[in-house]
């Protein structure tokens, strides 16, 4: 199987090196090892995880982007993975949408340059968790997953040539749509080779100030949006059907460069979920609705990047009665289950339709995970709207 996986590498590079004007600008090949982080009691054995990616990457000239941060990219990565234990975790392939943002040291030349990737896409296991034919495998409970990674990078260009050594933290989650669902969490060191179809282009320190306009102004910001998750524990299977959850969110924002943005949102949600183990726990409260509700407080930033962006969220339970009875009675009063149910979050994905380069107003569509402290608790979609100024003004 490796043998094969590293010639569909080469054939896929070379058919793309002879045809650049699919309007690919970059081939990069690499290699990568690290060892899968033991985040939780009784995952299964594994020795070091290894495999080999493949990125495509397109220029983004002409945009805001250039002439702020040199040689930005995006483009897609393929993946492939040997987990460590071949009977218990099997194999993967991951596919991912990626960005690229790039630094140089010195101003003209871009001999060396530091690159910082993103990449969020999915991956698909060969040996999921099956309670009868693969009961050990507590890290994928279903053969998709939602794929994130997060890295840096040291390059040097040679002509049309590069070569580099990169760091990358990879994370694979399926929301607890399936149970169980450690997931994968992986920090990553790679070596690898790549070759440009055009010379390397040296930016024009440009000034854009119609997007100027729109950094450090504050907007309004209304979210709603549906979640997906079984009932039980994360490593706790228990073969139930997906329950919804209701969210309604209303804040404000503030862009304070080209690619940050702060939110600060009140948000509450109805849970099926906590429905389900209120009755099944005759916890019995007054209010059925208010019982298996929570609300919270949440701030985050988001890396805002063309009509995308990545928002990472941390924040407070104000109420969520449900969770602070599972946590006191059901799981164990751990310091760190006391503060899953203390600290909300969430990772999340935006699109908006209107580009926020020159608009403040806008609807946008998200894709997330909410999480407790870290750890996955729903799938979560939804859609929403920014309220400002509706349009940069020219100069």
């Amino acid at each position: 199987m490796r043998h094969a996986l590293f010639s569909i590498y080469f054939l896929t590079s070379f058919a793309l090196m002879a045809q650049p004007r699919f309007g690919v600008n970059e081939v990069r090949l690499g290699g990568y090892g690290g060892n899968m982080l033991n985040i939780y009691p009784n995952m299964p054995s594994h020795d070091l995880q290894k495999g080999a990616y493949l990125d495509l990457s397109f220029h983004l000239r002409h945009t805001d982007y250039y002439a702020a941060y040199n040689e930005p990219t995006a483009g897609y990565s393929l993946s492939f993975h040997d987990l460590g234990n071949a009977e218990v975790l099997g194999h993967a392939v991951g596919l991912q949408r990626t960005f690229q943002l790039e630094q140089r040291f010195g101003s003209e030349s871009p001999r060396f340059v530091l690159r910082e990737n993103f990449g969020l896409g999915g991956i698909y296991t060969t040996k999921p968790y099956d309670r009868s034919s693969n009961p050990g495998n507590n890290v994928f409970g279903s053969s998709l997953s939602a794929l994130v990674s997060a890295g840096m990078g040291l390059y040097v260009n040679l002509n049309n040539h590069s070569i580099g050594a990169r760091f990358d933290y990879l994370h694979s989650s399926n929301g607890h749509t399936v149970l169980p669902n450690v997931g994968m969490n992986t920090p990553t060191w790679s070596l690898n080779y790549a070759y440009s179809f055009a010379r390397r282009y040296v930016a024009e320190r440009r000034k854009f100030p119609e997007t100027e306009k729109l950094i450090k102004t504050w907007n309004v910001l209304a979210y709603g949006g549906f979640g997906l998750n079984q009932a039980g524990g994360t490593v706790r299977p228990t073969n139930t059907p997906t329950y919804q959850k209701h969210i309604i969110a209303l804040g404000a924002t503030y862009r304070y460069s080209l690619i940050n943005r702060l939110s600060f949102t009140v948000e509450g949600y109805n849970n099926e979920t906590y429905r389900l183990w209120n009755n099944v726990m005759q916890w019995d409260p007054k209010n059925p609705y208010l019982g298996s509700s929570a609300l919270m407080l949440m701030a985050g930033h988001e890396f805002i990047y063309g009509r995308f962006g990545m928002l990472i969220q941390m924040g407070l339970n104000i109420y969520n009665p449900t969770l602070y009875r599972l946590i006191g009675e059901v799981e164990q009063p751990t310091t760190s289950n006391q503060l899953k149910s203390i600290i909300p979050g969430r990772f999340a994905v935006r699109y908006y339709v209107v580009s926020p380069d020159f608009n403040t107003s806008g609807l946008f569509v998200q894709a997330a995970i909410k999480s407790n402290m870290g750890q996955a608790d729903f799938l979560e979609f939804g859609i929403g709207t920014l309220i400002g100024r509706k349009k940069a003004e020219s100069e």
